[in-house]
Parts: structure tokens; C-alpha cells; sequence
């Protein structure tokens, strides 16, 4: 079978070479994607923005308006001691402020 190839016509393997960089490029990617945690997102415009699976914590600063529906969206994340992740669907359970 004959490595898959990347729109330049190079195939994944030679572009990534042993892979060890590559592995921890795109882990760390994934990780300043979905990792908010003290972020300071008061000024952002979160409108439209996909928010599912998100990490924060309570320094996280919110938007005016959506620090409650994130509260309400999220859940410990078993991680990190007050952790949490922004889940798919409403929920009815809060983790206290003062986690």
C-alpha cells in the first residue's frame, strides 16, 4: 500500500519525517486550541464560536453575559483540580465558584 499524499503530491511520511516533532507540534496546537484556562476573554466576540470541549478555569474571564451559560455548559474536567470543559449540551449541574 502507498503512503497517503498531501496536496503538494509528498507523501504524510516524508513531510513528517521520524514524526517525534511533528507529534508534539500538533499536540500542542490541539492544546492552544481547545486550553483557556486564565485566558482573559472579556473583549472577544464569541459569537458563532464552537466552544465544545474547551478547558478553563474561574480566572477565565468571560464575555458580559457569558460567563452563566458557560457555568451551566460545563463540567469538571477530571484533569486538573479546578478544571473544566465546556460541554456538548446543556447541564442542569454547576461547579461551585470557588472550586
Amino acid at each position: 500500500m502507498e503512503p497517503a499524499a498531501c496536496a503538494g503530491g509528498e507523501s504524510w511520511a516524508d513531510l513528517l519525517g521520524d514524526g517525534v516533532g511533528s507529534v508534539e507540534a500538533v499536540a500542542g496546537v490541539e492544546e492552544a486550541s481547545t486550553v483557556f484556562r486564565g485566558a482573559d476573554l472579556q473583549l472577544v466576540d464569541l459569537d458563532g464560536v464552537v466552544l465544545e470541549d474547551i478547558r478553563w478555569d474561574s480566572p477565565t474571564g468571560w464575555p458580559p453575559g457569558w460567563e452563566k451559560q458557560i457555568w451551566r455548559a460545563s463540567l469538571a474536567a477530571g484533569t486538573k483540580r479546578g478544571e473544566l470543559i465546556v460541554g456538548v449540551e446543556h447541564s442542569d449541574s454547576t461547579v461551585p465558584a470557588d472550586i
